[in-house]
């Protein structure tokens, strides 16, 4: 409850009260303000005496990043895999950083990424199988996440002839 009076001046029918909310960015929905008048000794209030004022919430609430892995992909050992994600924010919460990361979620062998933070990287394999990578992604307070599968084929076998030549 916040007390107060307001003043008409003298050969005046009306007055103004302003209320002014301070904006904040927390999403808390709307508010509501009732401004009643109150009589006094020397004058009545009409009807109505009293009003709601209603205050719409303009801060809009947070959403989990939106990201994509990127295509399955097939490769031959020892080449690495190419990897290009995406991901997007909605910039809240404010001044939170959009941060990503691969990792490996399964597979037969070891991954070692070029540049686990960055969206598009390398991926080189230990061994040959099929992996499941997954590029995460972090507004500070949100996170999501997509999946790519690698298969990777083992690098073929060469085979040497060896020629014999009699009575060497």
């Amino acid at each position: 409850t916040i007390l107060g009076s307001a003043v008409i001046p003298s050969g005046q029918s009306s007055g103004n009260i302003i209320v002014s909310p301070i904006d904040d960015s927390l999403v808390e929905g709307s508010e509501s303000v009732i401004l009643t008048l109150g009589s006094g000794a020397s004058y009545s209030v009409g009807t109505p005496g009293s009003a709601i004022i209603n205050i719409i919430d303009n801060d809009a609430a947070n959403s989990a990043p939106i990201v994509n892995a990127g295509i399955d992909q097939t490769i031959t050992l020892p080449n690495s895999a190419s990897l290009t994600g995406t991901a997007s924010d909605d910039d809240l919460p404010v001044g939170g950083a959009l941060t990503t990361s691969w990792s490996k979620l399964s597979g037969p062998g070891t991954v070692t990424f070029g540049n686990s933070g960055a969206l598009a990287t390398t991926a080189a394999f230990s061994a040959a199988g099929t992996y499941a990578l997954r590029l995460t992604a972090s507004d500070s307070l949100l996170t999501a996440s997509d999946d790519v599968m690698i298969i990777v084929n083992a690098q073929p076998v060469q085979q040497c002839r060896q020629v014999y030549e009699a009575g060497a």
